[in-house]
């Protein structure tokens, strides 16, 4: 393989690094570097992670790309900061800023490379939106996750389409309804991944499909891919303004304030169950 090229994406007005980015010739890394915040969204940070996969899938001989995460957790959802901001916007903004992490979404699960995804520690909200994009998913035996949405007056909606399509419809009602954390044996039976195991036999099984992956023909990945794709993208096309809809008009809701109120202060919203 070619030496290794690294690029980093500044975090603007934040401090410290959101992504890094190594390419080789056949596969691509991509590593959230948000460690002190549990690589928790921010903007910036979902707008790196969508022009890359774009970027990506315009290079023809790319064969795999692997996702990942810096520190203890892959994802935790929302950055505090962001979720403060978001109390405050109005519908529209709200239905704005739900379009860009869809398209973050879409643009993992749209991008013809193939996507293994390593989890590990927490991955929350919007981070099981990465793995249900991605096409192969490997969990560390003591991930923990959750869809936490519901706890704050807010819906999972953004990410839904990608979950559907990946979870069976019985463990996502069950997860998304009641926000309880679940096991990463839990994930593997809902379909959310397609391996569990220790951090060294997880190592071994990204790297065994990375090497997999790079033998095969470049072209003929990207035919199968695109047959899942075709499967459901009218689907997932369908619902991109509908849940932006959705969860906007949560956040700007009375029930969704109070719950986003409830995040930043613990003040307990007056729907809560005493």
């Amino acid at each position: 393989m070619e030496e290794a090229k690294f690029r980093r994406v500044p975090n603007v007005g934040l401090g410290g690094i959101m992504l890094e980015i190594q390419k080789q010739k056949y596969v691509h890394k991509i590593k959230l570097n948000r460690p002190d915040l549990h690589n928790a969204f921010h903007p910036q940070m979902i707008e790196g992670i969508t022009n890359f996969f774009i970027d990506a899938a315009n290079d023809p001989e790319l064969r795999a790309i692997y996702l990942y995460a810096e520190g203890k957790s892959f994802c935790a959802g929302a950055d505090l900061n962001w979720m403060k901001d978001m109390a405050q916007y109005s519908e529209e903004e709200n239905f704005s800023d739900a379009l860009e992490l869809y398209g973050m979404f879409e643009a993992i699960k749209n991008c013809p490379v193939t996507v293994v995804a390593k989890a590990h520690g927490n991955v929350y909200g919007g981070g099981l939106g990465l793995l249900a994009a991605a096409d192969i998913v490997a969990a560390e035996k003591n991930t923990k996750f959750c869809f936490s949405e519901v706890k704050w007056g807010l819906s999972p909606a953004t990410i839904s389409p990608f979950i559907f399509r990946k979870m069976k419809e019985s463990s996502a009602r069950e997860f998304m309804l009641t926000a309880k954390r679940f096991s990463a044996s839990e994930a593997l039976d809902s379909g959310l991944c397609n391996f569990v195991g220790n951090d060294d036999e997880v190592d071994d099984f990204v790297q065994a499909n990375l090497d997999a992956l790079v033998e095969n023909g470049p072209k003929a990945m990207r035919a199968t891919k695109a047959l899942f794709n075709a499967f459901y993208e009218k689907s997932v096309k369908d619902n991109k303004e509908y849940t932006a809809q959705v969860i906007a008009e949560c956040r700007v809701g009375s029930e969704g304030q109070e719950g986003l109120n409830f995040f930043l202060t613990k003040e307990i919203p007056k729907w809560k169950a005493k």
